[in-house]
């Protein structure tokens, strides 16, 4: 996604290797065994879809950057990956027991954000659990990862609750994580 290609090699091995996993951890907890996972922008896949399918969760990955899903693919053979705009994807035809979107969804444009929250939703079977990380307060900016500028929209807890709910979704848990990013948590009804 917006430029990922350009900073593939720095991001692969600049990127913390547990940053996320505990609040994966937290998340899945609630899964049966065999729940089916839907990774937006899964990256290479280090570290959350490696705890995930190391976990033993059925896994399916979307990412933009053809050289990350190169990479997620080589590194998780057996895992469904497809190369494309999260909005874009034919897995939202799919059923997920749980939908992670760890730090991508503050990249589309707003409009894309509402897109790919009520596709999640379509996709969501009853109860399953929605997560995605964005900043608690509105923002339209960007924001730079080795020398590379990205879009850096978050819409802010108040929209997100909203946009949410107008897609069936409840907003059950909030919270920054260690990292500062901010978590949220929705439920299907």
């Amino acid at each position: 996604m917006y430029n990922y290609d350009e900073i593939f090699d720095w991001y692969a091995t600049a990127r913390s290797r547990e940053i996320g996993i505990m609040d994966i951890e937290k998340f899945t907890s609630f899964l049966s065994p065999g729940s089916k996972i839907l990774d937006l922008g899964c990256g290479d896949g280090f570290p959350i879809a490696k705890h995930l399918v190391a976990q033993g969760f059925p896994l399916f990955a979307i990412d933009s950057s053809l050289k990350m899903i190169t990479k997620f693919r080589a590194n998780f053979p057996d895992v469904p990956a497809e190369h494309i705009m999260i909005q874009d994807s034919r897995f939202f035809d799919l059923s997920f027991d749980a939908v992670i979107a760890y730090g991508v969804i503050f990249h589309l444009q707003e409009a894309e954000q509402e897109i790919v929250i009520r596709k999640v939703s379509d996709a969501l079977a009853a109860g399953g659990r929605f997560l995605f990380t964005a900043q608690k307060d509105e923002i339209n900016g960007t924001s730079s990862m080795n020398g590379i500028t990205f879009p850096y929209i978050s819409l802010g807890a108040e929209k997100y609750t909203k946009i949410l709910h107008h897609a069936g979704l409840k907003l059950i848990e909030e919270y920054y994580d260690e990292w500062e990013n901010y978590i949220y948590i929705s439920e299907k009804a």
